[in-house]
């Protein structure tokens, strides 16, 4: 029972594993495809300037810096994503090698089992 529970955790494991790689895939294509820190800030210091020059453009420009805040933000949204999903990794890795200790200690001692049985069948057909 308890080594059907086992692998019933391995599986979910698994699972986990499987999702989570998916998931680092679809935000590294994010990370790929949004600007850089820097970009996002010369875009912004190129949008104050222009707002400087031009009092007449600045409602268009105030958007601009807006919009590279806002990519600024989800930038680092997604990588605290990333090492908070590094970390449940790490958790999840934890948890695997004590599912395989476990099931190697209920191996271990199903063989210790088998052989003292084996043995014991052997003295008892001797002593007979």
């Amino acid at each position: 029972m308890e080594l059907q529970h086992e692998d019933e955790t391995e599986r979910e494991n698994l699972e986990l594993f499987k999702l989570k790689d998916k998931e680092e895939q679809m935000e590294e294509t994010y990370l790929k495809k949004s600007p850089t820190l820097e970009e996002t800030e010369k875009s912004s210091g190129m949008a104050e300037n222009i707002t400087r020059q031009d009092s007449n453009t600045e409602k268009i420009n105030i958007e601009d810096i807006l919009r590279a805040m806002e990519q600024q933000s989800e930038q680092e949204i997604w990588q605290l994503k990333i090492k908070k999903n590094k970390w449940k990794r790490s958790i999840c890795s934890r948890e695997k090698l004590q599912i395989h200790k476990r099931i190697k200690r209920i191996g271990e001692r199903q063989n210790d089992l088998t052989n003292a049985a084996d043995s014991s069948e052997d003295s008892y057909s001797h002593n007979s």
